[in-house]
């Protein structure tokens, strides 16, 4: 159930956040998933060559087909994961080295969703 609540409270803070710290916040992640794309691309391609998928023929209406596409599939979920952990780490490490935050700060903003009462919207306060 503490999962759930994690959750609800990431979006709430999303939400409320002034758009400069969301934007610094959130905009790695989806810059690091867009940097790490071709590494997703060759693990689908190693995929479709370990299936004996012939590269200039379309993977429909081949044996390996279903095989292919849920393992696809699979490497993007576990790409997405691993993507998410190395934004994690990053941000917590930047956050520390750069920013000079103490760990208990850091894990209060990545964890528990509570961000700094500057980095909220005047109309979001509680």
């Amino acid at each position: 159930m503490r999962l759930f609540e994690l959750i609800k409270q990431s979006y709430k803070l999303r939400d409320s956040l002034r758009p400069k710290y969301a934007f610094l916040l959130f905009s790695p992640w989806i810059v690091l998933l867009v940097a790490l794309m071709p590494l997703w691309w060759a693990s689908v391609a190693r995929i479709a060559h370990a299936l004996g998928l012939p590269d200039d023929a379309p993977v429909k209406g081949h044996p390996s087909e279903v095989a292919f596409f849920f393992s696809m599939f699979a490497a993007l979920l576990v790409w997405v994961a691993l993507t998410s952990i190395a934004y994690g780490v990053l941000t917590a490490l930047f956050l520390r080295y750069v920013a000079g935050w103490d760990w208990s700060r850091i894990w209060q903003l990545l964890y528990e969703s509570r961000a700094p009462e500057h980095w909220i919207r005047p109309a979001s306060r509680p």
